[in-house]
């Protein structure tokens, strides 16, 4: 894992940031594994990552994953959060998004 290590805790997962390009970063979803864990040790649920064809950040589950209502919402509210930043970056820049 890289130097940057943020990371954003829900119920069930925690998200962490990995790696970044010149305009966008990717974020890994992890299993939380208890209380005082290292968030960056449970197991891959998926992936958050620009999706070019689309202009934004979207969500890549790993196979076999369950998702219910709640994990979604966490998940749409994260992309959300990303898409907006992105946006204020492209803007601060002067490149139209």
């Amino acid at each position: 894992m890289s130097e940057h290590q943020e990371t954003w805790q829900y119920k069930h997962f925690t998200i962490c940031w990995y790696k970044a390009t010149a305009k966008t970063s990717a974020f890994v979803v992890r299993c939380r594994l208890g209380r005082g864990a290292d968030p960056t040790l449970g197991s891959s649920l998926g992936e958050v990552k620009w999706y070019g064809s689309w202009r934004q950040y979207c969500f890549f589950p790993e196979s076999d994953t369950v998702w219910n209502a709640t994990c979604l919402k966490d998940i749409q509210a994260f992309l959300d959060e990303q898409n907006a930043a992105h946006k204020t970056g492209i803007a601060k820049k002067g490149v139209k998004s």
